[in-house]
């Protein structure tokens, strides 16, 4: 899991830190959480480096901090 960084709402996408896990191939839908509840869903687009992940926002209101999983 990836731990949404930073929120550009009016750019429409996140940056995830995702240094403690494998870093997610481009092209998939990931769900966001905010504790256990699902509050938003990204698209990955690609590396910005090693441990940080850009997502385009597909819905929902991601805040700094929500945790981002495949499941």
């Amino acid at each position: 899991q990836g731990k949404v960084l930073l929120v550009d709402k009016a750019l429409g996408f996140v940056v995830a830190d995702f240094a403690y896990s494998q870093m997610p191939p481009a092209e998939l839908r990931y769900f966001v959480y905010r504790g256990s509840l699902q509050v938003g869903e990204v698209m990955t687009t690609g590396m910005t480096d090693e441990t940080f992940m850009v997502a385009d926002i597909n819905k929902g209101d991601i805040r700094e901090g929500d945790l981002i999983r495949p499941e």
